[in-house]
Order: C-alpha cells, then structure tokens, then sequence
C-alpha cells in the first residue's frame, strides 16, 4: 500500500499536526510505504538534500520525504504550500502508484478536488476554526488580550468557515482525535458520522517518562525552591485558560507555597501580566520538553477547547500528575480523581480549590501521576493511534 501524507506542518517543527504526522510515519506498519510532502524547515537548510529525502536515522526505510521548497515561518505559509499542490499533486499520484492520500484539518489540499484526485482520501481532523472560535467565546476573553493569530482567526471565520465548509463537503473519509471532535466536527460541518472513524493521538513512551527527570533542569527551574513546581508549557493563549489561571494564583499562594512554572511561546502582552510568585522560562526546545516535563510535580491546562491535547498526554507519560478542564476530549482522557484532576473551564473558585488540594497533598498528586502513566501506556501510544490509522486505511483500499 502507498501512502501520500500531505503535512504541511512537518518534522522538525513540533506543533501538534507536525508531531502526528513524524510519529504516526515512524510507527505505522512497514508494509505500508509512507510518501511525506512537505516544506523544507530552516533548520534543514543547508543539509545534504539526499540525507534529508530518506530523513535516515529517524524514520524506517519506508518512509520517504518529498519536499515541495522551503517553508516561511508565517502566517500565510500553508497558503503557499496549498498553491504548490495545486500543480504537483496528480503528478506525485501517478508516479509513485499512490493508493491513498491523508490529509489534515489545514486543508493542504484545499484547491484540488478530492473527487479529482483519482484515489481515496482521508482527513485528520486535529481542530477547527468554529471549534476554537466556540472555546474563545467561552472564554470570555477580550479581543485586545488574543495572540496575533488568534486575532486572524476570529477576525477572519467567515473566510475561513467558508473553506472548511467547501472543503468538507467533498467525499472523502475522516478521522477525528477525540469522540468530542468528531461530535462537534459532524455538527459544524454537516458530515454524516459513519464517514469519521474515532482515533486518539499518541505519545512516545519511552520520550516521555519518569526516567527523564535530571536534577540539573529541576534546578535550572526553579532554584529556590518554594513547594511543589506547578508547569504550564503551551502557548500562553486566552483559549487554554491563561486569565483564568493568572486569577487564581494569587489565591493559591496566600493559601500555599508553590512554584508557578510558564514556559512557550506567546502574546507579549500577557506575558507582562504574570502573578507574582511566577516564572516565565521563556520558549523550551523540543529536545529538553520532556526533562522540563518530567521534573514538574504538577501539570497544568485549563483550556476552553480542546481536541485531544499531546501536553497532557505528554505529562501523563512522564508519571507528572495532571489537572486540567473538562473542555473538548479531555474527559476521554482523563478520569476525575483516578488519572488527574478536572475542573470547569472558566471556573476560578474550582481551579483555585484544586490547586491547593494537589499542592498539598503529595500522596494523592502521586498516585495520580502512577495512573496518568498506566492509562497512557495501555490505550494512548503511538502503537495505538498507528494501528486505528492503518485499520482506517485498509478499510478504504
């Protein structure tokens, strides 16, 4: 079977459909001969071009990247890779006997037709515009507060509603990260749900584990420590509850000592609103992400939306107990008291109580942290999500 996997996001960019794309090629079934179409990255400028097209090393033998020029990191950038498939795509078809494309919620296909296409396709639904425009309504948040591309996102969903909508309404298969995304996906874009096949995002195991803590990071944390190390590692976004958590910190430590641990990218406006008692460890490379993750005591995400976030899978993995919302597929994810703790969105009397209980409660934090890791390894891998993709494809060809 040959696959063309279009990824628009792709290795060594580490965003959430970059990751899915590396890790579902990387464990996906030999048999299976993997074609990747992406944009060069700036940190691959420069290397050996046939060292790169084999990408040897990291990915198996069956796996071949075809790269379609270099990527700009801008906000128009998935444009451009959408024009460029406009000219290529039927040639890559033909020559390489593709039985099968995969595409993803970025639409990289966007003006090519699926019923053009000559084969199957499939989408990965990661998110969508109306999901994450819902999630900042709920929030409540003020638009002088969004990120610039969370400002582009509101201030242009009738163009981008207006895509997906086209884009959705040609035949092809879906697969959705969560039982959420699929409900909401079936919702917003009139899909008849037996086209959309339920599979959950993964985690590399043996990256993301207890054994990777190192002292030296844990120190490089926070140097003077002041009770349990509390870590938000996102992008500091309205949508993942920043207002909400900047609220109840102060609350927390009249109540607690603890250290409140920022780390991402973000709006740098907000970033000059951290509580005191914080530290802002400023953008982490993806290499050190799982040191940093593991030496935390305590994880923490209160989105307004969420499909099926790889950051709590990731802490999870890492045996760091989590606590997080009961937005979007999380509750898929986690169990209430048994493998982390959830509150509602939004709710900074709830947040705020949690907080406290996990800071002082060093046994219950590690006993969810011990849960947080058996139900990754038993239903959340990588493993996993390849063989639900796989079983989606082989029902296709």
């Amino acid at each position: 079977m040959n696959i063309l996997l279009l990824a628009p996001d792709f290795f060594p960019v580490w965003g959430g459909a970059g990751t899915y794309v590396t890790e579902l090629a990387r464990h996906l079934p030999k048999d299976v001969n993997i074609h990747i179409v992406a944009l060069r990255r700036k940190e691959f400028i420069g290397q050996d071009s046939e060292a790169l097209k084999t990408a040897e090393g990291f990915f198996p033998k069956n796996v071949s990247i075809h790269y379609l020029g270099d990527a700009r990191e801008t906000f128009a950038y998935n444009i451009n890779y959408q024009l460029t498939i406009i000219s290529k795509i039927k040639k890559l078809i033909k020559d390489l006997d593709i039985d099968l494309v995969h595409t993803h919620s970025s639409m990289p296909d966007l003006f090519v037709p699926s019923r053009k296409l000559g084969v199957p396709s499939i989408a990965t639904i990661h998110n969508s515009c109306e999901m994450q425009v819902a999630g900042w309504r709920r929030s409540d948040s003020k638009f002088k507060n969004l990120e610039l591309s969370e400002k582009m996102i509101v201030a242009g969903r009738p163009l981008f509603l207006t895509a997906e909508k086209l884009y959705y309404s040609n035949p092809r298969r879906y697969i959705a990260v969560s039982g959420w995304t699929k409900d909401q996906f079936v919702k917003y874009y009139k899909v008849q749900p037996e086209k959309v096949k339920v599979v959950y995002n993964g985690v590399d195991t043996e990256k993301y584990s207890p054994e990777r803590k190192d002292q030296k990071i844990i120190d490089k944390m926070d140097p003077e420590p002041k009770g349990p190390r509390v870590l938000f590692m996102a992008r500091i976004l309205e949508l993942k509850g920043i207002t909400t958590l900047f609220e109840a910190i102060p609350r927390v430590l009249r109540s607690v000592d603890a250290t409140f641990l920022f780390a991402g990218p973000g709006n740098p406006r907000r970033l000059k609103d951290l509580p005191q008692g914080t530290r802002y460890l400023g953008y982490i490379d993806h290499d050190d992400t799982p040191a940093y993750v593991a030496g935390a005591d305590l994880y923490i995400l209160p989105s307004f939306s969420e499909t099926f976030p790889f950051s709590l899978l990731e802490a999870m993995s890492s045996e760091t107990a989590v606590l997080s919302s009961t937005a979007g597929g999380i509750p898929e994810m986690i169990e209430n008291g048994r493998d982390g703790m959830l509150v509602t969105a939004g709710n900074v009397d709830e947040l705020t109580e949690a907080l406290i209980k996990l800071i002082e409660d060093d046994h219950l934090r590690r006993e969810l942290a011990r849960n947080g890791r058996k139900r990754v390894l038993k239903d959340f891998t990588w493993e996993h999500t390849a063989g639900g993709v796989s079983a989606a494809y082989n029902d296709m060809v």
